[in-house]
């Protein structure tokens, strides 16, 4: 078994995609596929940041900064622009399979735009987020995006929630909107946002409606790793040993026994997974246990 399972993402079909020992592995039709051969000429602590999956043989990831595209066994190669900022924390798709991706442009030292770009047909665009933001020291690291489930995105940029659709941004302010982090979505639509201020936790964004959950003992001071299920529920973890679960009024804490501690987690057709260095268990909630998953050896 492999020492350490650092990414885990799942596709519509069920299957299983994941980075270890800096090795990208692929689970379709219950067979396992290792790509470490394409990856050579990357550095050995190559860090994978982002994994996801546009259909079949289409699946895109970042790795040391760089985006590849792997379908079948071949591996395409695409530079992003030399003025992204950020690590890229996630990919998303529009309706024909073309991956989007947010990230920080430094126009100045001590001025940062949100961007949006995007590859079609092998050309690379781009396009400008409505607002500056300035200062060094309280500025995310990370910026996130999902699909909308109409051909567009929602994206978090510090004090704003982005709606992109083509061609054209819309930013939803709030009073509570200080440093967002995280988004997910729902199949229903409903968002889940972290939030990176030590007073508010999480929010929840529903037809035009956010409603804001204060830090406690369950959702701690940023919540993270979140992913929203077919219940519209929140999915995530704080403490690497313990999975949690909040729908809004209640919060269940789940904790795990195993000796490895959480590296990431993802849903499979509805049912939270989480990766740890001796491999990938799925909970039920039925019985509320963690459960093997069956993993590459």
């Amino acid at each position: 078994m492999a020492n350490r399972i650092d990414d885990l993402h799942f596709d519509a079909s069920g299957n299983v995609y994941l980075t270890s020992d800096f090795r990208f592995y692929r689970r379709l039709d219950d067979q396992w596929s290792v790509f470490s051969e394409f990856f050579n000429g990357l550095p050995p602590q190559a860090q994978f940041t982002a994994i996801n999956d546009a259909g079949t043989n289409n699946t895109w990831f970042f790795a040391n900064q760089l985006l590849f595209q792997l379908t079948d066994r071949n591996l395409n190669l695409f530079t992003p622009p030399d003025n992204a900022q950020a690590s890229y924390s996630s990919i998303a798709f529009d309706n024909s399979g073309n991956p989007y991706f947010s990230y920080w442009n430094r126009l100045t030292p001590a001025t940062l735009r949100l961007e949006i770009g995007w590859y079609q047909g092998g050309e690379f665009n781009i396009e400008q987020a409505p607002n500056l933001f300035t200062g060094t020291t309280d500025l995310p690291s990370i910026t996130n995006i999902v699909e909308d489930g109409d051909g567009g995105f929602w994206i978090t940029g510090n004090e704003f929630l982005y709606h992109f659709i083509d061609g054209t941004w819309t930013s939803i302010s709030h009073p509570n909107f200080t440093q967002l982090l995280e988004i997910t979505r729902s199949p229903n639509g409903v968002l889940w946002i972290s939030e990176g201020a030590n007073t508010i936790a999480v929010h929840r964004y529903a037809n035009g409606t956010v409603t804001s959950y204060p830090s406690d003992q369950c959702l701690g001071n940023i919540v993270s790793n979140i992913n929203a299920d077919d219940q519209d529920r929140m999915w995530f973890y704080n403490n690497q040993r313990e999975l949690q679960m909040f729908d809004g009024t209640q919060c269940n804490r789940y904790s795990f026994s195993g000796f490895a501690a959480f590296t990431d987690l993802a849903l499979r057709q509805g049912q939270p997974h989480v990766s740890t260095s001796g491999g990938v268990y799925w909970f039920n909630e039925v019985t509320n246990q963690f459960l093997p998953f069956l993993g590459p050896q």
